[in-house]
């Protein structure tokens, strides 16, 4: 039997240098800050990919899988794996 992986792998963009998280929001994006070893690095993900894989209950509550999942996120030819510690809105 297979070993289940949960492994959410995701495209993202790199967080432009002076941009407000609010011309995101605005555009349907959902910015987001990766912090725990080397310097923090901001992303942005596209909204709707994210909101599939954060509220997959039909209660539409925050997934629990979504803090215990390993994200593999992918911006350009970095590559940031991470687990969600903090969500806020």
């Amino acid at each position: 039997q297979p070993a289940r992986d949960s492994t959410v792998n995701i495209q993202a963009s790199e967080w432009p240098k002076f941009v407000m998280k609010e011309h995101f929001l605005e555009a349907g994006k959902l910015p987001a800050m990766i912090t725990g070893f080397g310097p923090p690095r901001k992303c942005v993900f596209d909204r709707e990919e994210v909101t599939k894989i954060a509220f997959d209950e039909p209660e539409g509550h925050l997934s629990h899988l979504f803090k215990g999942r390993l994200w593999r996120i992918h911006i350009g030819e970095w590559i940031e794996e991470c687990v969600v510690s903090d969500v806020s809105v």
